[in-house]
């Protein structure tokens, strides 16, 4: 008896995860071909305006170096004390 429900479950548990199954194998199906559509579509704009996006990008990356190596280049700077003098009496606590 107990090994019936066993085989029973088992039987019912598979078949309900089938469709889930499915459903997930479509889901990624549709997402790799969508992923083809995109990269041919950027292929093809890339090849009509000589890649104007790559290389808009790499001027700001090279903005974004040059700006970085001129903030290393400055003597560092110390942050300024605001510290009050605990007999001021403008302090609070």
């Amino acid at each position: 008896m107990i090994s019936d429900q066993y085989r029973g479950a088992s039987l019912g548990w598979a078949l309900g995860d089938l469709p889930l199954a499915i459903l997930a194998g479509a889901l990624i199906l549709a997402w790799v071909q969508a992923d083809r559509r995109e990269r041919r579509r950027f292929d093809r704009k890339a090849d009509r305006d000589g890649d104007s996006d790559l290389n808009s990008y790499n001027d700001y990356l090279s903005r974004l170096a040059a700006a970085s190596a001129s903030d290393q280049s400055r003597p560092e700077e110390r942050p300024c004390q605001l510290d009050t003098p605990a007999d001021d009496p403008t302090s609070r606590r």
